[in-house]
């Protein structure tokens, strides 16, 4: 005889631990599997990767800088690209994860089926692990590089999830708009929006790979594409059409934002458009305001030849502290 079935699941999945080490069965191709990685639950039960770098002085850190990565990209390499030294060696806590569909995090692999899952993440691992982790009474800072930097100026918006939570956020190249350069013509995104309800997990979004654009300095080009956990095939249908709508929704409230902010941008980035992040200085209703355009600098400010990268750099660092 078979046996008796299941019993129906008592809840929906919730925020059961802030850090596990326990190993769950995953679906994701084995360089990506998240294996004994720290990690903790969103709501939507992906398991998501976390880092966290302790401040080198003893005691309670002077802050929490959070890293958000862009499209594409993974907390390892982001921390790694950011140069973490720089802010424990001045006693800021930094702590990251990788977004749900990104790195070793649970998720079909660079598929946004909504922008505000996003979103969630980002607010899920502030709850789930920063606050827990460091206490109430620790100055946090959100830093968002590209796409990161819509999530968090989304979260930390007037009405959004993680407003008044935080103690300032730093933009880095942020997806305020993307740049005329990848911008296609409405036909094709007409024809999009119809071929995405169809197939939406298909990378045939007609721009090319971003990572091309990405980087001024050839080796910091090379070493990206050899990282087996960035994405380099072109955008999947849905999540472009996603990343569009996070921009036009950011676009028309530029005016709203009101919490402390640092915007830098490079001047040569042909990936996400200065302008906007110009526009977004102006017109943000925040009394604590600084942008910083960076001449002929690419879209990662961080991975800038000769020097660029430390500019960018003590930049942050000086922000935070002051």
């Amino acid at each position: 005889p078979l046996p008796p079935p299941l019993p129906p699941p008592t809840s929906s999945p919730t925020h059961t631990h802030t850090l596990s080490l326990c190993v769950l069965p995953t679906m994701a191709r084995s360089h990506r599997q998240l294996g004994d990685r720290q990690h903790f639950v969103n709501r939507r039960g992906q398991r998501l990767h976390t880092v966290v770098r302790e401040a080198d002085t003893k005691g309670k850190p002077s802050a929490v800088l959070v890293i958000v990565h862009g499209f594409g990209h993974h907390i390892d390499a982001c921390l790694d690209q950011t140069g973490t030294d720089a802010f424990t060696s001045k006693g800021i806590a930094v702590a990251g994860f990788s977004f749900h569909g990104h790195g070793h995090s649970d998720g079909r692999w660079v598929h946004v089926r909504r922008y505000m899952h996003l979103v969630e993440d980002l607010t899920d691992f502030y709850h789930e692990v920063v606050r827990p982790q460091f206490g109430e009474d620790v100055p946090v800072f959100l830093s968002g590089e590209s796409m990161g930097g819509a999530v968090v100026m989304l979260a930390t918006r007037p009405g959004g999830p993680l407003h008044g939570l935080v103690s300032g956020c730093m933009y880095v190249a942020p997806m305020c708009a993307i740049s005329p350069d990848m911008m296609i013509p409405q036909w094709q995104i007409s024809a999009l929006k119809a071929l995405m309800k169809l197939m939406p997990i298909a990378a045939i979004t007609p721009i090319e790979p971003v990572i091309d654009r990405v980087f001024k300095d050839p080796k910091k080009l090379e070493e990206s594409r050899a990282d087996k956990l960035v994405w380099h095939k072109k955008p999947r249908l849905r999540t472009a059409w996603e990343m569009r709508e996070a921009t036009l929704d950011l676009q028309a409230r530029l005016h709203e934002y009101d919490t402390p902010f640092l915007v830098m941008h490079g001047g040569a980035d042909t990936v996400t458009d200065p302008h906007i992040s110009q526009e977004l200085h102006d017109r943000a209703s925040s009394e604590d305001k600084t942008i910083r355009v960076y001449d002929g600098f690419f879209h990662a400010l961080l991975a800038e030849p000769d020097g660029g990268d430390e500019l960018v750099r003590n930049d942050m660092v000086s922000w935070i502290l002051k």
